[in-house]
């Protein structure tokens, strides 16, 4: 019945070894919960809005994707990508320091990912740069792209 949770049931066994978890529960608590917002599933509607306001778009999914379209959303709103880099999302994610490695140390990597994306704040030349990638792949783009073919 745990297994969806094999990844994270990893990641704290191994602080454990270590001896890094009071560490980790540490840091976690220090973190300015004010900058982080977790939404759960939101409506077509709202999503635009929201995406918008954000920095940075996490996208947590193991189920392999056909293409990271939510990743793309993302990027056109301006957001900073953190995605899995596995099937469609690995596609849809231009640079690979914003690619958590999907193996057996998923949930460090994703942490690595985000610290290592945390670290200042988000330049407008970053949201410029995944704005101007995800126009690429905008419909019109598209249906340009296979009336050419």
């Amino acid at each position: 019945p745990f297994e969806d949770l094999k990844y994270f049931r990893g990641f704290i066994e191994e602080l454990v070894e270590k001896g890094e978890l009071e560490e980790y529960l540490e840091m976690g608590a220090s973190i300015d919960l004010e900058r982080v917002v977790f939404t759960g599933n939101l409506s077509h509607e709202i999503l635009p809005t929201v995406m918008s306001t954000s920095d940075m778009l996490v996208v947590p999914s193991i189920f392999p994707e056909s293409f990271g379209m939510i990743a793309l959303e993302g990027m056109f709103l301006g957001n900073t990508p953190i995605a899995f880099d596995h099937s469609g999302l690995s596609e849809a994610v231009p640079r690979q320091e914003n690619k958590v490695v999907f193996d057996e140390r998923l949930v460090f990597n994703l942490r690595d990912t985000l610290l290592k994306n945390c670290e200042g704040n988000i330049s407008k030349e970053s949201k410029n740069y995944f704005r101007g990638y995800a126009e690429n792949f905008s419909y019109e783009k598209i249906c340009k792209k296979l009336i050419e073919v």
